[in-house]
């Protein structure tokens, strides 16, 4: 697995932002008015108001850097756990290169991620028989 590039996927989630956006307003043109979603555009979008040329171009505005914001903290949070898991070597969850998968830990690939997670950040649960207080835990 490979760190993301910042850039990129800010870029990427502006733009799915973006083209959501405009995709909402292209519903809202072809729909009768009662399935329309222009209250939510209206509260979740500072100064948008349904339909005016302005606020459409607002709106691309919004939802790119709500987009791009997104983009940018996940690309964070990855790098940071990826880069968590490439300095613990030999952990039971070592996601850089599995003999299982070849890319991903047995936990990850088993609908467990979140116990991933918080065994890469190094954050411990109560009790147990281990040494460290994890459930199960090799000496």
């Amino acid at each position: 697995m490979h760190p993301l590039s910042p850039k990129l996927m800010t870029w990427s989630w502006g733009l799915f932002g973006a083209v959501t956006f405009v995709a909402c307003v292209e519903y809202g043109l072809i729909v009768p008015r009662a399935f329309h979603a222009s209250q939510l555009l209206e509260q979740i979008l500072p100064g948008f108001r349904w339909l005016t040329p302005g606020s459409v171009l607002l709106g691309v505005a919004e939802t790119f850097v709500y987009g791009a914001y997104a983009g940018f903290v996940f690309t964070l949070i990855h790098n940071t756990v990826l880069a968590e898991a490439r300095v613990r070597p030999g952990t039971e969850h070592d996601i850089v290169g599995s003999p299982v998968t070849g890319h991903a830990c047995v936990r990850c690939v088993s609908g467990s991620l979140m116990l991933h997670i918080v065994d890469v950040l190094g954050v411990r649960r109560m009790g147990g028989p281990g040494t460290d207080g994890r459930q199960g835990a090799r000496p």
